[in-house]
C-alpha cells in the first residue's frame, strides 16, 4: 500500500472511512459508515468494524464485502495470513471470530469470559 493511507474519523452519529495519497494528501475516496471501532489494513485491502464489518479495496474504495453487525460487533481487528480476527464484547462475555480476509466467511468463533478485575 505505499502511497496511501487509510483512515477513519467522525462523530458519534456519521463515521467516515477515507484514504489519501500519503505523498499529496489529496483524497482518494471516502466512505459514510454508521460507526468504526476499528481499522486495519494489508496488501491493499482495509477492514473496517463495526458497522458494518467491511473489506475495502484501498485504491479505489470499492467494498469488497461486508457483514451486518452481529449481536457481538468487532471492537478489534487484526489479520495474518489470510485471517481476518475480530474481536467483541458484550458485558463480560469476549467473542473471538476468525474470518477469511479475502471473503468474509467466517472460518470459527471462539467465546470465553472476561477475567474479572482483581
Amino acid at each position: 500500500m505505499a502511497g496511501t493511507t487509510s483512515l477513519t474519523s467522525g462523530s458519534p452519529a456519521t463515521f467516515f472511512t477515507f484514504a489519501v495519497d500519503a505523498r499529496t494528501g489529496r483524497l482518494l475516496w471516502q466512505s459514510e459508515n454508521r460507526g468504526v471501532a476499528d481499522i486495519t489494513a494489508s496488501n491493499g485491502v482495509v477492514w473496517t468494524s463495526p458497522d458494518p464489518l467491511a473489506a475495502w479495496d484501498v485504491r479505489t474504495g470499492n467494498r469488497r464485502w461486508q457483514r451486518p453487525s452481529a449481536a457481538d460487533p468487532a471492537q478489534l481487528l487484526a489479520v495474518s495470513d489470510g485471517v481476518l480476527y475480530a474481536v467483541g464484547s458484550t458485558g463480560a462475555s469476549l467473542s473471538l471470530r476468525a474470518l477469511s480476509a479475502a471473503t468474509g466467511q467466517q472460518l470459527w468463533t471462539r467465546s470465553m469470559t472476561a477475567p474479572s478485575p482483581t
